[in-house]
């Protein structure tokens, strides 16, 4: 009788730690909304840039850079610097850098930038982005190919955008593609190529 009661009683906790640990390693359920929410206004903002056809001219700047340069507290550390670097090394001739804006994933303009499924993976979100214009239902949101995949990280209570991945790219992200491009940069430089 005895036994059977240790065992229960032992039971029970291990079930308790099983169900707290579990709650513990999950992210609440508002960080994904929060998120997922903080990508949204990001790429609402950028959609404007990225739309007008003389946003450069008037701007001396790419969206890409403008964006870097007025929204750079919403990249973290170690991406933002990852990019600084890459682009105050100048090209020499011949090479090639980002042909393409890498906040859209695209030479062209896109018809919108709208979020679809939040996935945590460890401390990170990821936030899939499809090419759609706004006021398309969830349903034709899910529906549509991923372009992108935001990973957003949380820095204190912000929200910080860490990383790109480009699933059409093999799922590269715009770190390993960086260092990539500046790896050749420096075979380059160096008359390694």
């Amino acid at each position: 009788m005895m036994k059977n009661r240790r065992f229960s009683i032992f039971i029970v906790i291990i079930l308790c730690m099983v169900s707290f640990s579990d709650l513990k390693a999950q992210a609440p359920a508002n960080d994904k909304a929060s998120v997922k929410t903080f990508v949204q206004h990001f790429y609402d903002w950028y959609n404007v840039l990225q739309a007008d056809d003389d946003f450069t001219r008037k701007h001396h700047l790419s969206p890409f850079a403008f964006a870097i340069k007025e929204r750079g507290n919403y990249f973290d550390k170690p991406l933002r610097q990852a990019i600084s670097d890459y682009f105050h090394k100048p090209l020499k001739s011949g090479e090639t850098g980002l042909d393409f804006d890498p906040i859209a994933a695209a030479q062209d303009t896109r018809s919108g930038f709208q979020t679809g499924n939040v996935k945590q993976v460890g401390n990170t979100f990821r936030i899939n982005l499809h090419d759609l214009p706004k006021g398309k239902s969830e349903k034709e949101i899910l529906a549509a190919e991923t372009f992108l995949v935001v990973v957003a990280v949380k820095v204190g209570k912000d929200w910080k955008l860490a990383n790109f991945i480009y699933p059409a790219k093999g799922n590269m992200s715009q770190t390993d593609l960086i260092k990539l491009l500046a790896h050749q940069k420096n075979s380059a430089i160096n008359g390694l190529e």
